[in-house]
């Protein structure tokens, strides 16, 4: 149950019995995994039987606004990185603000194709560092860094470049 400003509530409820007996279309539970104050936002994570996102929840009137993946918030609150895979992208992220209602993203990229870029930090408000963890031809080891970077007209990764360490 979260509970909202005018002191109303709102359940979400899970269905764990539907999970373990692999009812695919009822399986689903969900996971309080935090509050953003500065949005007056639950994250709320939804898992289903092959599928799993986060509702941003207002407090102000229980609508919920989905993402693929837990937004991270950048240092200013307002800002946030989201990825994830929704079945037709390889490796999508995006980049989202809270200064409209319902939040929404203001940027995108993807898909990404032979990249498995993961979130590691908000560097400042205007910087991210990523790590690509797909083998691919620009990252053999599948360790790869970079930094996505605002720029004038959206954002721009660049790659981390490698250091070579001769014995």
């Amino acid at each position: 149950m979260l509970k909202l400003d005018n002191g109303e509530t709102k359940a979400y409820r899970s269905n764990p019995e539907a999970c373990q007996n692999d009812v695919a279309d009822k399986c689903v539970t969900y996971r309080l995994v935090g509050y953003h104050p500065f949005a007056r936002r639950y994250l709320l994570l939804v898992a289903g039987y092959k599928r799993r996102e986060c509702k941003l929840v207002s407090t102000r009137d229980g609508k919920a606004t989905t993402f693929l993946d837990v937004p991270h918030f950048a240092p200013d609150d307002s800002t946030f990185f989201v990825n994830g895979y929704d079945g037709s992208y390889d490796n999508w992220f995006g980049i989202g603000s809270v200064a409209s209602n319902p939040p929404a993203l203001v940027w995108e990229m993807g898909p990404n194709l032979h990249q498995g870029w993961n979130f590691v930090r908000w560097i400042d408000n205007d910087q991210i560092a990523l790590r690509d963890t797909a083998m691919s031809e620009s990252c053999p080891d599948g360790n790869c860094e970079a930094v996505l970077k605002r720029a004038a007209d959206g954002w721009l990764l660049e790659r981390v470049p490698r250091t070579s360490h001769t014995k």
